[in-house]
């Protein structure tokens, strides 16, 4: 008759079973603590990354508007100085000389702005010849 018990040394006991279930349960635990603790960490560099985003979003924001600001500003000034070369040269009060502009670009379809800075760039370049 055969012998179909397999020999006494590759035989596992429970208790062997047992202990090796644990320890690999064990090494589990471990690394799922290991994992959250490194995914935390990658939460906390999201909002770092989040909130450096939104602040240079920010910054650009300003930035925006400060040149918006100081492109009103030159415009500004540029009318101001094409209504006083007007209020010189046709000897009117400040309220007519902007009406004569005012009126001019609406008669050529133009913008403020660049009929004031081509009029002030025009009585430059005539004022330099004298």
């Amino acid at each position: 008759m055969l012998n179909t018990t397999p020999p006494a040394s590759t035989e596992l006991t429970f208790a062997e079973i047992d202990s090796d279930r644990q320890r690999i349960i064990h090494e589990l635990q471990i690394h799922q603590l290991e994992i959250e603790a490194q995914n935390e960490q990658l939460r906390v560099t999201q909002l770092a990354l989040e909130l450096a985003l939104a602040d240079k979003a920010n910054q650009l924001k300003a930035i925006k508007k400060a040149v918006e600001l100081q492109e009103a500003l030159d415009t500004n000034r540029q009318i101001s100085v094409a209504i006083g070369i007007l209020m010189v040269q046709m000897n009117i009060d400040q309220k007519s000389a902007f009406e004569v502009i005012r009126n001019t670009v609406r008669r050529q379809r133009r913008k403020l702005s660049e009929f004031a800075a081509e009029l002030v760039s025009h009585f430059e370049k005539n004022i330099q010849k004298y």
